[in-house]
């Protein structure tokens, strides 16, 4: 899956960020079953939170974990399902 796929993807699915909120682009780590399955980067109207959940290719995943390194937010996703 190429980042830009991904990031259209999550794009369009982002909640509305309140407007104290930037647009940020952080790198993320999807898993599933404890399993590393995709990675890249995307946009979003605002960082999210621990437990928020975001949709990655049309599937629920709730963030894990948000992490700061080399310049970028991190978010670590797993799968709802």
């Amino acid at each position: 899956m190429s980042s830009a796929h991904a990031a259209a993807t999550l794009s369009a699915f982002a909640k509305a960020a309140p407007l104290n909120e930037q647009a940020v682009t952080c790198i993320y780590r999807a898993y599933e079953d404890g399993t590393l399955v995709a990675t890249g980067r995307l946009m979003l109207e605002g960082l999210p939170s621990i437990g928020e959940e975001v949709a990655l290719n049309g599937r629920p995943h709730v963030v894990r974990a948000v992490d700061f390194g080399d310049g970028e937010h991190v978010l670590t996703l797993e799968s709802r399902t």
